[in-house]
């Protein structure tokens, strides 16, 4: 099946690895109006057009409007290894998942009331065992800094479960934990939330901490279930 001028710049943009907001920033608009293109709600003017000619050279513009030739241009110094599997919005076979744009490692507070809108940026991905049978329970998360280097490096996507309060206490391993104003993606060292209301939390690369969190500053805990993407360095 074909896609339309906003999927195949979509498409481009997953390719280069940046997020709707750091595409925007690359083009001088806003989140809210590469939202839209994106989306198919509002048109691709001349002079998106050409402000996305000269930010990205390496773009193939004749296929981004007709969807003719390749994705790069043959005199880019980029190179296509393979022929990759672009998964299908609406391919009935992939899961549309939940987004979360700003990485887990930052203060986000602001953001943290979004984290189940139905407006998250949605990004299609190849199911595995049992993932599709809880798909409202599914986000995913991108990694920023070194911290959990080097089985997760910085800038990876990883897909995780959303795990309800009553459950917390029985979390192991790798986990995105929301608490106070933060977003950490650690592993949890000791999990002692049934008996004294605590989760030590420790970083995979020993140049980083440690970090005690208190049941009552927690909002929310996404156990780790696999990276869906890693940069290649």
């Amino acid at each position: 099946m074909k896609h339309t001028l906003n999927e195949r710049l979509d498409i481009f943009r997953r390719h280069i690895g940046l997020s709707q907001t750091e595409f925007a920033e690359s083009l001088g608009t806003s989140q809210p109006t590469i939202s839209a293109i994106l989306s198919g709600s509002r048109s691709l003017s001349k002079g998106m057009i050409a402000r996305i000619r000269e930010r990205f050279p390496d773009l193939n513009t004749e296929w981004m409007r007709t969807g003719e030739g390749k994705m790069l241009n043959s005199s880019s110094d980029a190179t296509e290894i393979g022929d990759a599997y672009i998964a299908d919005y609406k391919d009935p076979s992939v899961l549309n998942v939940d987004y979360i744009s700003v990485p887990a490692r930052a203060s986000f507070i602001e953001n943290l009331c979004n984290i189940n809108s139905e407006e998250n940026e949605k990004m299609p991905i190849v199911p595995m065992n049992g993932e599709r049978d809880i798909i409202s329970d599914l986000k995913i998360f991108e990694v920023a800094g070194e911290s959990m280097t080097p089985g997760i490096s910085s800038g990876a996507l990883i897909l995780t479960k959303a795990i309800p309060e009553q459950k917390w206490h029985t979390v192991t391993g790798v986990a995105v934990v929301v608490f106070g104003e933060f977003v950490t993606v650690k592993r949890i060292k000791s999990n002692t939330l049934e008996s004294d209301n605590q989760l030590l939390l420790e970083s995979d690369n020993p140049n980083y901490g440690s970090v005690t969190v208190q049941r009552a500053d927690i909002r929310a805990i996404y156990k780790a279930i696999r990276k869906v993407s890693e940069p290649i360095f």
